[in-house]
């Protein structure tokens, strides 16, 4: 109450101060309205009283406890992850191909004697004894050449002709046609002394090539220097009483 009661008097005297103030103020502007003398005067007499405020004692400033802050857990560390190390390839052997073989050739059969008395004996010692004649050598007997020489002589027989065509195989050929009424088989004998008889057509320069070759090719072919290998065989054709009959004898080499 004290206190309060103390601010209210400073408040009157300051008060009182400000009207005396404000008085003489406009007492001053009168005079220097009427003249322009005493200004200084007025100035000087012109003082003014500061007024005086209170002053707040600032109280002291309050604080707020703030929860404490926990830090989290630390989280544990991450184990490393392993990762695996990649196996290396397995590379399988894979066996190699065996090559296949090749097949060797079989010797071809040697030559077996003929059967005496028979066909094959027939042409085989014809043909040895007229090339001796003309100092050629001696042939021996292929099977081969034989089983050439008789799958030709069935083909012609087949054709019921006399039409006589050359196989175009592997061999050197020679080819005889007869018909006969009778029952007998046409022999290898005489087929060959046929072909050896055209000796009497060669060219008097006595060269093979020389004048007309179909005139004595087949006895160039019987006694062929170089020939090493004979085989023969017969064909036969029953036609209208009549007995066809094929020779066909196959060289090598030709």
């Amino acid at each position: 109450m004290v206190k309060l009661a103390s601010i209210l008097v400073i408040a009157v005297a300051a008060l009182s101060a400000t009207d005396s103030v404000s008085a003489a103020g406009l007492k001053c502007r009168r005079r220097l309205a009427a003249r322009h003398e005493g200004a200084a005067n007025c100035k000087k007499r012109v003082t003014s009283t500061p007024a005086v405020y209170p002053t707040a004692t600032p109280e002291p400033p309050s604080y707020v406890e703030l929860p404490k802050v926990v830090p989290a857990p630390a989280l544990p560390a991450p184990k490393p992850i392993s990762t695996p190390k990649p196996e290396p390839a397995k590379y399988v052997a894979v066996p190699k191909p065996k090559p296949t073989p090749t097949p060797t050739p079989k010797p071809e059969p040697e030559s077996k004697p003929v059967p005496k008395g028979s066909f094959q004996d027939d042409c085989l010692a014809t043909h040895n004894r007229l090339r001796a004649q003309d100092g050629k050598g001696s042939l021996v007997w292929s099977a081969k050449a034989a089983a050439h020489a008789q799958n030709w002589a069935n083909q012609l027989a087949s054709t019921g002709q006399l039409d006589l065509e050359h196989s175009g195989g592997p061999f050197g050929e020679n080819l005889f046609g007869s018909s006969t009424s009778g029952d007998g088989n046409q022999a290898c004998g005489p087929a060959v002394q046929t072909w050896y008889d055209e000796k009497n057509k060669l060219p008097s320069s006595g060269l093979i090539g020389d004048g007309n070759f179909l005139d004595y090719g087949h006895y160039s072919q019987l006694v062929w220097g170089s020939t090493r290998e004979l085989g023969c065989a017969l064909g036969v054709k029953q036609k209208s009483g009549e007995k066809l009959s094929f020779v066909v004898c196959e060289y090598f080499p030709a």
